[in-house]
C-alpha cells in the first residue's frame, strides 16, 4: 500500500468540479506541486496525516469537497482484503466545529486509476458550526488508516469498477 499524487490534469479537473475553477492555471499547479505525500508523525500513530495544498474556507452549515491531489494504490496481494478509511483529525473537529460529510470515508482498492479522476481522493468537509472556517496550504486536515476488512463465505464479488465516486454496483 502506498500514497501517490494523481496526474494534474486529474487534480486540475477534480479542483474544476469542485468550485476551485476560480483558482489561476498558476495556483493550481503550485498547489499541485505543493502536494505532499502523507506521513505518520509518530512511530505510534495509526493513521497517515493528510494535508491540503490550496487555502479554502467553509461557511458554516455547508460542505465543501477538497480534492486532495492523492490516490491510495494497493498491491495485487493487499487488494481484496485492504481499505483506506478516512478521518477528519480530532483536532480540526473539536476546535473547529468541521467533520467529514459522510463521517467516514471509505477508498476501495480498485478507486485508484479508475477513468473519472485517476482515484482522486476528496475530502468532503461539513461546518457544523456558527462561524467561517478557513484553512491553508500545507495544513493537516485528515487521516488515512489502511484497514483490514473481511469477506463473507458466500462472496462472490464479481463486477468491476467503471468509474468514480458512486459508481460500484452500477
Amino acid at each position: 500500500m502506498r500514497f501517490e499524487k494523481v496526474s494534474y490534469e486529474a487534480f486540475e479537473n477534480e479542483l474544476n468540479r469542485n468550485g476551485f475553477s476560480w483558482i489561476s492555471e498558476e495556483e493550481k499547479r503550485q498547489a499541485w506541486e505543493n502536494i505532499k505525500i502523507p506521513k505518520r508523525s509518530t512511530e505510534f500513530s495509526a493513521g497517515y496525516d493528510i494535508s491540503t495544498s490550496i487555502d479554502f474556507f467553509i461557511m458554516p452549515h455547508s460542505v465543501r469537497v477538497i480534492p486532495t491531489g492523492l490516490k491510495a494504490v494497493f498491491a495485487t496481494d493487499e487488494a481484496k482484503s485492504f481499505h483506506l478509511a478516512l478521518y477528519v483529525r480530532s483536532s480540526i473537529g473539536i476546535r473547529r466545529n468541521v467533520v467529514l460529510s459522510h463521517g467516514t470515508g471509505i477508498i476501495d482498492s480498485d478507486y485508484a486509476d479508475n477513468p473519472d479522476n485517476e482515484g482522486c481522493i476528496l475530502l468532503p468537509l461539513y461546518n457544523y458550526g456558527e462561524y467561517r472556517r478557513e484553512f491553508h496550504a500545507g495544513e493537516r486536515i485528515a487521516q488515512g488508516i489502511f484497514e483490514i476488512h473481511g469477506l463473507t463465505v458466500d462472496d462472490d464479488a464479481k463486477g468491476e469498477r467503471v468509474g468514480g465516486i458512486g459508481s460500484s454496483g452500477k
